[in-house]
């Protein structure tokens, strides 16, 4: 994404041949721990503790480009996170939005706590796709969508992972078309649908696709919500 997906999309890519080939480089070694995680029921094995800081380190390599983790076409603006968020943070925190909310008062709101992700850190290259066949096979309905200018979780990775799924209409999903959807007059996306699964890419849209494309988020809510 951060190489060849940039350069189809913005024209250029987002690292340099150097950057890039330290990624494919590290790649192979990073699939293995992610397979060695995998191969056991918990994730309390060595592999798992070694696959995040392994891995990742592959986001920091595009980070270092000072980009937008979650928009390949915005630099990095403020912490981690990307986005200037005080306005977010103040309105979350006040009392009246606090009590609306039923919240704990007690509780500090945080955009993202690092105690919180530590703690999931092991789980972070576990697979959890198996969780979407049950729900499909007892007629729930489920759409992955994904913003196509989101590095970190990025439309070709959902995509793949979507197509590669085990499930009984796997082929019938694979052979179907991305047509493409329009709102307020523009194109705004392509949805791959197949009985209760859909797979979307929103257009021009980062990891906020709300933020980013709201109409086409309403949109999509109120298919989803309308079927």
């Amino acid at each position: 994404m951060a190489y060849e997906g940039c350069g189809e999309q913005l024209g250029a890519p987002c690292v340099n041949h150097t950057i890039h080939q330290k990624m494919l480089s590290m790649l192979p070694r990073c699939l293995q721990l992610i397979e060695q995680c995998n191969a056991w029921p918990t994730d309390q094995n060595d592999a798992c503790a070694d696959a995040h800081p392994y891995c990742t380190e592959m986001v920091y390599l595009y980070r270092v480009t000072g980009l937008n983790t979650y928009d390949i076409r915005k630099p990095c603006i403020g912490d981690e996170l990307c986005y200037p968020s005080g306005n977010m943070i103040g309105f979350l925190k006040r009392a009246d939005v606090i009590s609306a909310l039923g919240a704990k008062s007690d509780i500090v709101w945080q955009e993202c706590n690092m105690d919180v992700y530590a703690m999931f850190a092991r789980d972070y290259h576990r697979n959890f796709n198996y969780t979407v066949p049950p729900l499909l096979a007892a007629g729930i309905r489920v759409m992955i969508y994904a913003g196509d200018m989101d590095y970190v979780c990025n439309w070709r990775g959902n995509k793949a992972w979507v197509t590669a799924l085990n499930w009984p209409g796997k082929a019938a999903f694979n052979a179907a078309s991305d047509v493409e959807f329009r709102v307020g007059g523009r194109a705004a996306g392509q949805e791959r649908k197949y009985g209760n699964f859909s797979f979307v890419r929103v257009y021009d849209a980062g990891h906020m696709v709300p933020m980013d494309q709201p109409a086409a988020a309403l949109y999509l809510l109120k298919q989803f919500l309308r079927k």
